[in-house]
């Protein structure tokens, strides 16, 4: 038994060891600014820009094989939206990507590549109103899923720290645009358009 155990401590330590020296690890964090254009099947297109926070992460495999993932957060604007009664009416933005490719570049200073993404992309306006003497939320979500590709590099300034750039462009396959105005729901599926994702910021690899 004892062996047993002394044998399994060895072989995750190994196991951990050939992990670490085949993939390289990269977090970074910075600001993004997405442009999103969605087509509601029963409504006028909604064109959306703004600035959020932008979370990725890269990790690469020795023999160039490339996973990224990541979070964005913040706020969009758009003038399509009219719930709010103003000139440029603000949501909250939050975005999930996912996807796999092939870094061709991998030196010590530099890090460049492209992978196949999905992401998932909502957008929530809001607005406190009354309607015949009765207070009410009004929103507006707009739910949008898209396939496409980006392209990023990656400078590394020492031994653990840099500066990424990320370009993303999505393909919107499906959606749906929710409303609800004084307790009345209505829903629209999404046709089509496009999602622009371009980011900059930190990165620390390990």
């Amino acid at each position: 038994m004892k062996r047993f155990v002394a044998g399994l401590v060895s072989l995750v330590i190994v196991s951990g060891a050939a992990f670490a020296k085949t993939w390289t690890n990269h977090i970074g964090v910075g600001l993004g600014v997405p442009v999103e254009s969605v087509e509601p099947k029963d409504s006028d297109k909604i064109v959306q820009a703004g600035i959020v926070f932008d979370a990725t992460y890269i990790g690469v495999h020795s023999n160039g094989f490339t996973v990224k993932a990541g979070f964005d957060s913040g706020a969009v604007g758009s003038d399509d939206v009219k719930i709010q009664g103003d000139d440029m009416n603000t949501a909250t933005f939050v975005a999930f990507n996912l996807g796999a490719g092939y870094s061709f570049v991998r030196t010590d200073k530099v890090l460049f590549g492209t992978t196949a993404m999905f992401t998932g992309a909502f957008n929530m306006y809001e607005e406190k109103t009354e309607h015949g003497g009765k207070n009410y939320t009004d929103s507006v979500v707009v739910g949008a899923f898209g396939i496409g590709a980006d392209v990023y590099g990656v400078y590394n300034i020492g031994n653990h720290f840099g500066f990424y750039a990320n370009l993303g462009l999505r393909y919107i396959f499906d959606g749906v645009v929710q409303a609800e105005v004084a307790g009345n729901k209505a829903d629209s599926d999404v046709k089509g358009n496009v999602l622009v994702l371009p980011s900059l910021g930190v990165i620390w690899h390990f």
